[in-house]
């Protein structure tokens, strides 16, 4: 679990805007990284610099293993109760 306390929730896209230079012919330009979450259900978004996209990969990675640990906490919480309260009306 170490360092798994360092992190965001959500998700990282690579995203390209489509200009137009002097001439008029069209190009890419990109990428761009954007973070993409929701707070009581309204959506946030905020750029995140290309020198920054690894720590921000790591610390996206690391909350979803911090819920998966949780989740599994919820489960193994929930058999234990049932598992006791079978007990209790025997």
């Amino acid at each position: 679990m170490d360092k798994l306390t360092d992190l965001l929730q959500g998700s990282l896209t690579e995203q390209y805007l489509t200009r137009t230079d002097a001439s008029g012919r069209k190009y890419q330009a990109g990428p761009y990284y954007v973070r993409t979450w929701y707070v009581d259900g309204e959506k946030k978004c905020e750029r995140i610099p290309g020198d920054q996209v690894p720590r921000v990969e790591r610390q996206l990675e690391n909350y979803r293993k911090m819920k998966d640990l949780f989740d599994e906490l919820l489960d193994l919480t929930e058999q234990l109760t049932l598992h006791r309260e079978s007990i209790w009306s025997s």
